[in-house]
C-alpha cells in the first residue's frame, strides 16, 4: 500500500476505531491509554481532540510541518487492566505544496 501524501501546508483528520472480538466498536475504558505520535516533529506534529469524535477512541489533526520526507504516526491502546497493548501506524509522505508564488531575481550587472 503507498504511503499517505500530505502537502508542507496541508492537515488531515484522524480517527482510532477500537473493535471488540466480533467486530464491532468498542469504547475506552477509565484508565485506557492512548497516545497518539509523530515520529518526527519537523515534519508532522498530532493535534489531538478534546473529546474524540463518535465512534472513535481518539481523533484529532495531524499537520505538515516545515521539513519534507516521511514520517511515521504511532498509535498505541493499552487497556488498564494490563493485558497488552494494541498498536497500529501509518507512513505519511509530507511533499512541498503547490507554488505559491513565484520571483524573478536578477544577477550582478556586467559590462557587454
Amino acid at each position: 500500500m503507498a504511503n499517505f501524501q500530505l502537502g508542507d501546508s496541508q492537515k488531515v483528520d484522524y480517527q482510532l476505531l477500537a473493535k471488540d472480538a466480533k467486530g464491532e466498536p468498542a469504547l475506552a475504558q477509565p484508565g485506557d491509554t492512548i497516545t497518539i505520535a509523530s515520529s518526527d516533529l519537523a515534519m508532522a506534529t498530532v493535534v489531538p481532540d478534546a473529546t474524540p469524535v463518535a465512534g472513535s477512541v481518539a481523533s484529532g489533526f495531524i499537520v505538515a510541518g516545515n521539513a519534507v520526507g516521511t514520517v511515521t504516526i504511532n498509535a498505541s491502546y493499552a487497556p488498564a487492566d494490563g493485558s497488552p497493548a494494541f498498536t497500529a501506524s501509518q507512513l505519511i509522505d509530507i511533499g512541498s505544496g503547490k507554488t505559491a508564488s513565484v520571483a524573478l531575481n536578477l544577477g550582478t550587472a556586467v559590462a557587454q
